[in-house]
């Protein structure tokens, strides 16, 4: 039985490739502790992997180290980061897929057609080449799928299903490969063959792992959004529906007022037309849509004081859909509202200014706040989901799709205890 120092430096390399994705996940307490604790671990046990001597089958066998070697990362990892086991599970099948395509690049390179001489210097340096072969891929893959990882927060979304397959993918395409060189008298084609086959499944591995369940979470979220638009269009029919009947009540109410002065209380008259005031307050802005939901925001908060001013020219969006236009004020107003409701009455103010500057129209929200903003997860306006912040739950999630429909962006500043929503759109045909 003898120990080899190859398993070392496999190890070490697997180490460096899941190092990838691990350094952007939270840390444990007592990390720099743990750390070194976990790879120490790592080491000696990769180290100390027994061979024997004249054991059939070697490569299937070494294929064993393989799988122990994923399985000391997968602890080591585990203990040194607080995240759960199978978004551990994700960062390890994809280290492991990254160090794969590297050590089979070099096989790969050995298959050429080279002089004596350079495959000399690679067989007697083979663990440097390898290593600098992994470290080359590894420059690539932490722009491709590092960073985006970082970013995206991939080990809070991992889906279980999409982290299990790649796994199993990349632990097969390992043993495929080593079965095939099993084969005796096998040529040179049918070798390389089998190494494209495993760098392939690697590659595809990665991309299962990423690309697949972005596309499907992007698939699933627009789904949800379409039906949240049709619901916003219904309720913006009925609201259309119920301000006409406003309107003719108030108007009826006015003139039961005028048969009734001097035969009730002046405190109750005083009330009543305070109340057909609100009524018959309407906004017209030159787009009858919009009239109809600022009326009726107005209709709904204007007796717990909320005052809304609009001043711009509503011609300047018109080249957005109708709906596009209503969800993204709606929505706007209704986080509006929400904050203004938190402070005193003098201060329920919300300003709306429609302006064009060059090639951009610009929509900003004014409004008083209390200080408190809803909580940032990563870049300005990817807030959490909270029913509480508008009226109808879509949130500023659809807010950003439709900025972005048209070539444009949403970001926001505060200025002492004022909040400014700043909306920048482009007309696509100009």
């Amino acid at each position: 039985m003898t120990f080899r120092i190859g398993s070392l430096y496999l190890m070490i390399e697997i180490l460096l490739g899941e190092s990838l994705f691990a350094w952007s996940c939270p840390r444990r307490n007592h990390f720099w502790i743990r750390l070194p604790i976990a790879l120490s671990a790592c080491l000696l046990l990769a180290y100390f992997f027994p061979f024997f001597e004249g054991i059939s089958f070697s490569s299937v066998y070494l294929l064993l180290r393989v799988f122990l070697d994923m399985c000391y990362s997968f602890f080591a990892i585990l203990l040194c980061f607080d995240i759960k086991p199978l978004a551990v599970l994700t960062i390890v099948a994809s280290g492991d897929a990254l160090q794969h395509i590297g050590s089979q690049l070099l096989t790969f390179v050995r298959y050429l057609p080279l002089d004596d001489f350079s495959i000399d210097i690679i067989n007697n340096n083979t663990h440097l080449f390898e290593f600098l072969f992994c470290f080359a891929v590894y420059i690539i893959g932490f722009f491709v799928f590092g960073i985006p990882y970082w970013k995206k927060k991939y080990y809070e979304k991992y889906d279980w299903r999409l982290a299990v397959i790649s796994a199993v993918a990349i632990f097969i395409s390992i043993g495929l490969n080593r079965v095939i060189n099993l084969i005796p008298g096998q040529q040179s084609l049918r070798s390389i063959a089998s190494v494209v086959l495993c760098i392939m499944c690697c590659i595809l591995a990665l991309i299962i792992e990423f690309s697949v369940w972005e596309s499907a979470t992007l698939h699933s979220k627009n789904i949800v959004l379409s039906y949240l638009l049709k619901e916003e269009a219904k309720h913006f029919e009925e609201s259309k529906a119920i301000m006409v009947t406003l309107n003719k009540r108030g108007h009826d109410l006015k003139h039961l007022l005028q048969d009734y002065e001097g035969n009730l209380p002046e405190k109750y008259l005083d009330s009543v037309r305070q109340e057909v005031s609100l009524y018959e307050s309407r906004f017209i802005t030159n787009n009858p849509n919009l009239d109809v939901l600022l009326t009726n925001i107005h209709y709904k908060y204007g007796k717990l004081g909320v005052n809304i001013k609009f001043v711009g020219d509503t011609s300047l969006v018109s080249f957005m859909d109708e709906m596009d236009m209503i969800v993204l004020f709606d929505n706007a107003l209704g986080n509006a509202v929400a904050a203004v409701l938190k402070v005193e009455q003098e201060k329920r103010r919300i300003e709306i200014v429609l302006d064009k500057k060059g090639d951009m129209v610009s929509l900003l929200f004014i409004n008083y706040f209390d200080g408190t903003l809803p909580q940032i997860q990563s870049a300005p306006l990817d807030l959490k989901a909270d029913d509480s912040l508008f009226e109808h739950g879509i949130g500023l999630s659809s807010m950003q799709s439709i900025a972005k429909k048209y070539n444009g962006n949403i970001n926001y500043f505060c200025e002492d205890d004022l909040f400014h929503l700043n909306v920048y759109l482009f007309d696509k045909e100009v």
